[in-house]
This record gives C-alpha cells, structure tokens and sequence, in this order.
C-alpha cells in the first residue's frame, strides 16, 4: 500500500506507479515470493495548467481497448543478477 501527500496526475502519477510496482515486482523475485496486490492512495491528485493542453488531445485519441503487456521479471537470486 502506498500512500502519498501529493501527485500529479499526467506525469507523476504513471511514473510512481510504474516504478513502485516494477520495485515490488523486483523484491517479490528476489525474496522467492508469489507477487501480491498494488494499492496506491493519493490525497491530493492534480494536474498543471501547463500540461492541460497534452491532457486533452490523449482525451481526444479516445480508449486503447488493448493495452500492450510487459513481460514478467527473469529469476533472480542476489541483486547481482539485476
């Protein structure tokens, strides 16, 4: 569960979320356990003036009815193997 103060909702927040799953994903390898649930809380959720403009023309593209999938993490044993 993470749980934070701020972020921002065009940039930041896809970014923690693909870099606190990632380091979830790469501990759970590393510990030898079955990967478990991602919750991410956020108390305040914004968006820049600056990037409104960016926000509206991914709004404009409409919804990706297939998402493309990354694979899973190889075996890891030590961090050497990273």
């Amino acid at each position: 569960f993470v749980c934070m103060r701020s972020n921002d909702a065009f940039m930041g927040l896809p970014h923690d979320v693909f870099a606190f799953t990632m380091l979830q994903e790469l501990v759970a390898r590393l510990i030898g356990c079955e990967l478990g649930h991602y919750h991410h809380f956020v108390s305040s959720l914004h968006l820049y003036k600056n990037d409104l403009e960016k926000v509206e023309a991914l709004q404009k593209e409409g919804f990706m009815s297939t998402l493309p999938v990354m694979g899973s993490m190889p075996e890891m044993h030590s961090l050497d193997d990273i």
